[in-house]
């Protein structure tokens, strides 16, 4: 899942499609959404429901779901998506992998 920033999923299209190109089920979410206080609240509720579908999608791995966020949406995919489950996370950085916002 890539989860957008602020300014909403139009930025962030084109990151997506490379990471698709990839051979990875991408699925680009409003970071609005999910990036919204409080443990119970809709943030959390929205963000189980895309890793719900996307993971019965017929693409996706079973049990695997890889979170990137930016911006606003690192917010959410901190905040909410860490406790989910247990995943790696990588601490966030400044800059992008050579290649992929390009274009």
């Amino acid at each position: 899942m890539a989860v957008s920033g602020q300014s909403g999923p139009a930025l962030y299209r084109n990151y997506s499609a490379k990471l698709a190109e990839q051979g990875y089920y991408v699925v680009l979410v409003n970071g609005n959404d999910i990036s919204t206080p409080g443990k119970t609240g809709p943030g959390v509720a929205n963000l189980r429901r895309v890793m719900s579908d996307a993971q019965s999608a017929d693409s996706a791995i079973a049990g695997k779901v890889a979170l990137v966020g930016f911006s606003v949406g690192g917010i959410g995919v901190l905040g909410h998506g860490a406790p989910l489950m247990a995943i790696h996370v990588n601490p966030p950085f400044s800059g992008l992998r050579p290649g992929l916002m390009q274009g």
